[in-house]
């Protein structure tokens, strides 16, 4: 009876070998296919600083300020910036003013046109009541840009 089991058992190994091709001491090869696709760089730069000029107590303000973004032709990018939180401080204080900014691209897919340009324009507001103390104010934001 061990025999007879033992004799199954080789019988089905060498069958199982068979049939995938694969015997004892033998090479396999297959295949692996690699590809890449290389773009330009991307590059942000501010070209017009958000200005919001003299503003009174109170007074709600309007700015916009422009940034330049280059890339790969028809490329599909995606524009990032702190829009809920941005503050600018007031110099040598720790007053500050909120300033909400959007924009028409920020926080979703955007293509780069065929020359791998786009103009956004970032536009801020200052609420009235948001300043409460006069004085020179400054700050920025930080915006990112990624290919998608």
């Amino acid at each position: 009876m061990k025999k007879t089991i033992l004799g199954l058992f080789l019988g089905m190994s060498v069958m199982g070998m068979a049939a995938t091709g694969v015997g004892l001491n033998e090479d396999v090869e297959s295949t692996l296919h690699i590809s890449a696709k290389v773009v330009a760089p991307l590059t942000i730069t501010e070209v017009k600083v958000m200005d919001f000029g003299t503003i009174a107590l109170n007074e709600t303000a309007n700015a916009t300020g422009e940034m330049d973004i280059k890339g790969a032709q028809g490329a599909t990018i995606r524009i990032n910036y702190a829009k809920d939180d941005t503050h600018i401080s007031r110099t040598g204080k720790t007053d500050n003013i909120k300033v909400q900014l959007s924009s028409d691209h920020a926080y979703a897919q955007t293509t780069l046109n065929q020359n791998g340009y786009l103009k956004e324009t970032i536009k801020g507001t200052i609420s009235g009541g948001a300043i409460t103390q006069p004085g020179e104010y400054s700050g920025s934001v930080s915006v990112s840009v990624r290919y998608e």
